[in-house]
C-alpha cells in the first residue's frame, strides 16, 4: 500500500514538472518558428508562460501567471524594438524575416492569456520592394508609366479580345510591371504581388438554382484559404497608396472604403492617388474560353489626387 502511495507521487511530481519542460516556451523567453525561407526564428515570449497551440494559422495562445500590465509592458517593449511597417500596422524583426502583427495579454482571473499574431516573412521587405513597376504597363512592345486618371482594362471573357488604355484599342492585352497578363494563375498573380491576410479582398459570384439566380459577396483574403463551392467568378482586388515615393497597400478594410467611395456609396476615401488592380477569374467551367482559375480579365484605375 505504502509503496503504490510512493509510486502514485513519484508519478504525480514527474508528470508536474515534466510538462512545463516538454512545453516549448515555459522555461524559455523565445517562442520558435519557421520563416519563409526555412530558417529557424525566435519570437520574444515571456519566461514561464505556458504555450497553448495555434488554434488558427500564424496565431499562437500562451497563458501565464503575473500581472497583465507588467506583461503587457514588456512585451511592448520587444515589439516596439522591431522595424514598424506600413504606418505601424506590423512590426517586423528584419534579422530574423518574421513580422508581428498583434501581441496583447487579455486580463484573466489568476492566469492571463497572452495572443500572438504572427507571420513568417519580413513584411518590411514586401514595403521596400514595391516600387514603381506597380504603376507599369507593358502594351505593343512599349513601356508605359500610367499617370492619375488613367484606366487600362483587358479581358478575354468574349470571342473578341478587349484590351484598352483610356478608351484606344490595343491589338494585344498588356502586362503589368510584375509580369501580370490574361492567361496567368492566381497563384502567379498572388506571388508577383506578394499578397498577404488582410490586404486583398475577392468579390466573388455564387450560382444559384439557374443560371441567372447568382448572388454576390466580398471576402476578405486569407492566405491558402478560399471556398470555391458554389463560386462562378471571382475577383481579386487589390490597391496601393504612395507615401514617400513608395507603393503601399492598402488593408482590406481600406479597399473596401475606396471601392464605396468609387461606387458614390462613401465620400471619404482613405488616401489621395490609390491605384486599383482587379484580377478576373472564373470557377466551376463558367468560362469555355479561359481556364479555371486562370486570369480572364482584369482593369488597373489610377485614381487623381481630387
Amino acid at each position: 500500500m505504502k509503496k503504490g502511495i510512493i509510486f502514485a507521487c513519484i508519478g504525480l511530481v514527474i508528470i508536474i514538472c515534466g510538462v512545463p519542460i516538454t512545453n516549448k516556451t515555459f522555461f524559455h523567453n523565445y517562442y520558435v518558428v519557421e520563416n519563409q525561407k526555412g530558417q529557424e526564428a525566435k519570437i520574444t515570449a515571456l519566461r514561464f508562460s505556458f504555450y497553448g497551440g495555434e488554434p488558427e494559422k500564424h496565431t499562437a495562445v500562451f497563458y501565464r501567471l503575473g500581472n497583465q500590465e507588467e506583461m503587457q509592458n514588456k512585451i511592448n517593449q520587444y515589439v516596439e524594438g522591431l522595424t514598424s511597417c506600413y504606418d505601424d500596422a506590423a512590426f517586423c524583426d528584419t534579422d530574423q524575416d518574421v513580422t508581428i502583427y498583434s501581441y496583447q495579454v487579455s486580463n484573466g482571473f489568476f492566469i492571463h492569456k497572452i495572443t500572438l499574431v504572427y507571420d513568417t516573412i519580413d513584411l518590411k521587405d514586401q514595403e521596400n520592394a514595391t516600387g514603381v513597376d506597380i504603376q507599369i504597363l507593358k502594351v505593343a512592345g512599349k513601356k508605359i508609366s500610367l499617370q492619375p486618371g488613367d484606366v487600362y482594362t483587358a479581358n478575354v471573357w468574349k470571342e473578341q479580345v478587349v484590351s484598352s488604355l483610356n478608351g484606344k484599342s490595343y491589338w494585344e492585352i498588356a502586362v503589368t510591371g510584375r509580369g501580370i497578363a490574361t492567361g496567368s494563375t492566381v497563384d502567379k498573380v498572388i506571388s508577383a504581388y506578394q499578397i498577404k491576410s488582410n490586404y486583398a479582398l475577392w468579390n466573388v459570384t455564387l450560382s444559384g438554382k439557374t443560371n441567372a439566380d447568382t448572388t454576390t459577396e466580398t471576402r476578405k483574403y486569407v492566405t491558402d484559404q478560399f471556398d470555391d463551392t458554389g463560386v462562378q467568378k471571382a475577383t481579386l482586388v487589390i490597391a496601393y497608396y504612395k507615401s514617400e515615393g513608395q507603393w503601399i497597400p492598402l488593408t482590406y478594410k481600406e479597399i473596401e472604403q475606396y471601392q464605396a467611395f468609387l461606387s458614390g456609396k462613401s465620400q471619404t476615401k482613405p488616401y489621395d492617388g490609390i491605384i486599383l488592380f482587379q484580377f478576373e477569374f472564373p470557377f466551376s467551367g463558367y468560362s469555355g474560353l479561359v481556364e479555371d482559375k486562370t486570369l480572364a480579365g482584369y482593369s488597373v484605375d489610377y485614381g487623381r489626387d481630387d
